[in-house]
């Protein structure tokens, strides 16, 4: 759940712009919200500049400037993807996994369901892989 430092909120309102549920208002300079309506998308503890908002005080991690690519460098990152899809049946390692799923939270999906599971068993995800495709066969 999203929890709101009352010491440390000074009714700036980003949450309130940010937030795509409407679940967020303020009110006397305090932000009030409706969590039968939060998606707990946490894009409003991303964007509050004073780290008022928490996770069930879990607070956000500051980023290091320094350690942010430039313009033009990002620009080269993205100029150079490319991807031959030519996957080896190496098994990535668990704590691979999680750090990269860990990652994907951050991502905007606009499905908003944060919870996250990483299974790295074989058998199951042939199991999922045939759930999911009513012909019965997998996909590679």
């Amino acid at each position: 759940m999203v929890v709101v430092d009352k010491g440390k909120c000074t009714g700036c309102g980003s949450c309130v712009k940010v937030c795509h549920e409407h679940c967020m208002s303020l009110a006397e300079k305090r932000v009030v919200i409706d969590y039968k309506a939060c998606s707990t998308c946490t894009q409003c503890i991303a964007i509050c500049p004073e780290k008022a908002l928490s996770w069930d005080r879990v607070l956000p991690v500051d980023f290091e400037p320094a350690l942010m690519p430039s313009l033009p460098q990002l620009e080269e990152l993205l100029g150079e993807r490319r991807t031959i899809r030519a996957f080896t049946d190496e098994r990535v390692d668990r704590k691979t996994i999680e750090e990269i799923v860990s990652w994907g939270a951050y991502a905007p999906t606009h499905n908003f369901h944060l919870r996250c599971i990483a299974i790295d068993n074989p058998k199951i995800v042939e199991a999922f892989d045939r759930a999911g495709d009513p012909t019965g066969e997998t996909s590679v």
